[in-house]
Order: structure tokens, then sequence, then C-alpha cells
């Protein structure tokens, strides 16, 4: 993971998954990159929630997760 690869919230969020709004799990950073959790955004409500479905303030920047490949 690198700096560059975070995408600033006000340059675009997460695409809408479902019926409902949420996007996909991705990685989130608020507190000028001092704090970062897994969330997802919800477009009708505009907001980030965990995965407890906290609201989660302050979001600056979010990148999608990479899992592994599994090439042992």
């Amino acid at each position: 993971m690198k700096a560059e690869d975070w995408i600033k919230v006000d340059d675009r969020l997460p695409e809408a998954i479902d019926r409902y709004g949420f996007s996909e799990m991705v990685l989130v950073a608020w507190f000028g990159g001092t704090s970062a959790a897994v969330a997802e955004y919800n477009h009708r409500t505009q907001r980030w929630l965990n995965r407890d479905d906290k609201i989660v303030v302050g979001v600056t920047h979010w990148m999608p997760i990479v899992l592994p490949n599994n090439e042992d």
C-alpha cells in the first residue's frame, strides 16, 4: 500500500453495488491519516458505516481492499 493508492473522498466515492446504495467494504482513513478502518459508504444517507453499522465521521480518504493471490 502506497500513499498514492488512497483516493480523496472529494475526488470520488466507492460505487454503490446494491439497490440500497451501499458500496463494497473499503479501507478508510480520517484525522489526517492517523486512523484507519474498514467501512462501506451508503449513498442514500451519505454516510460511512463500519462493520458494526456505526457511523464513521471525518473520512478523508479511501482505497479498495485488495486480497492476496493464492499463488503459493
